[in-house]
């Protein structure tokens, strides 16, 4: 599985505390929704067929935990190994979903990797944009992390 690493061979760099919820392989594969924390990031990764409910509910667990700093820190959503498609409606539904949650955070990033992804992606962040909130979004987890090194301390900006 892909994401967001800290220099080389620096997967173990990440504080390894998974709340992960792992489905049975279907015809496409293994869905799962993991979170890690590393520092002042929470990073979630989806892979396969998975539905936002789940990675709604695995995200908001996560930010009950003690490591998650409230206002603080930047979400990484790494969704370049989903193969989920969502509707207009739906990515309607996920923006004013993370519009209730992007107070918390000071920058929200989300990863994806082929072109139609990439457009719902966009999709998704016009639609949140809408709602005062900004999705920044990326083709591959080297380039979110380019971002967050860039911008190591961004003020949590108010609209």
């Amino acid at each position: 599985m892909g994401g967001l690493q800290r220099g080389a061979g620096s997967a173990a760099s990440w504080l390894d505390k998974d709340i992960a919820k792992e489905r049975p392989a279907t015809l496409i594969g293994v869905v799962a929704t993991r979170i890690r924390f590393d520092g002042r990031i929470l990073r979630l990764t989806a892979t396969g067929q998975h539905a936002w409910p789940d990675v709604h509910a695995a995200l908001k667990a996560a930010m009950a935990q003690d490591a998650f700093v409230d206002q603080h820190s930047i979400l990484v959503m790494d969704a370049h190994h989903a193969l989920a498609t969502p509707t207009a409606d739906e990515l309607r539904d996920i923006a004013g979903d993370l519009a209730g949650l992007a107070p918390r955070f000071v920058a929200v990033l989300l990863v994806t990797a082929d072109d139609l992804r990439f457009k719902l992606a966009r999709m998704l962040a016009a639609y949140a944009e809408h709602l005062g909130v900004e999705i920044l979004v990326f083709r591959s987890p080297d380039a979110a992390e380019s971002w967050v090194r860039a911008h190591p301390e961004r003020p949590r900006q108010v609209r």
